[in-house]
């Protein structure tokens, strides 16, 4: 997989994840639609960053231990910028990032078999 299709894969798992993550739950903040476009965003921005720290941390930590402390980075990073972007509590927002990033990860592992 290219990191462009990465990306775009991505962007649409996570997206469909937060949006269905708190309208299921109807957490307080600026609705589903914005909690989609907060993590697609924050997506877009942690993405470029994860790729290029895998590519220097897989030889040097191992796939597995690179991945995860990667992963950490990222769903905090993300969390964040869900917090701010669709005013979620920052604890559900980490959810929201778990979730969302989880979701995406396990797509890019069966797609990238």
């Amino acid at each position: 997989m290219t990191e462009l299709q990465a990306l775009l894969t991505s962007i649409a798992v996570e997206g469909v994840a937060a949006y269905g993550l708190v309208r299921a739950t109807a957490w307080p903040c600026r609705g589903s639609g914005h909690a989609a476009v907060a993590i697609a965003i924050a997506t877009c921005v942690t993405h470029p960053q994860a790729w290029a720290a895998a590519e220097w941390l897989y030889p040097r930590l191992g796939y597995e231990a690179a991945f995860a402390a990667i992963e950490v980075v990222v769903i905090l990073a993300e969390a964040a910028i869900v917090h701010w972007g669709c005013g979620l509590a920052a604890r559900r927002a980490l959810a929201v990032s778990a979730l969302a990033n989880a979701a995406s990860a396990s797509v890019g592992l069966l797609l990238d078999g």
